[in-house]
């Protein structure tokens, strides 16, 4: 969600999101550093970047992007 939405690292700690997810869906949701969310940001767009790479080098088309 963070982003496809283009928000924020620290949206997931924000004081108004945290107080939001406990009241509706979870009592004992505390949030996530910002450092925490980059990274796992970071690593999703590594291991993608490495499947697309792996799929454009094995394919005999041409594409154009």
């Amino acid at each position: 969600m963070i982003t496809v939405m283009c928000l924020p690292y620290t949206f997931a700690s924000n004081p108004n999101w945290v107080h939001y997810i406990r009241r509706v869906f979870n009592p004992t949701y505390k949030g996530w550093p910002r450092a925490t969310v980059k990274a796992d940001i970071y690593k999703f767009k590594h291991e993608h970047d490495q499947y697309l790479r792996y799929l454009f080098t094995h394919i005999p088309n041409r594409i154009s992007i």
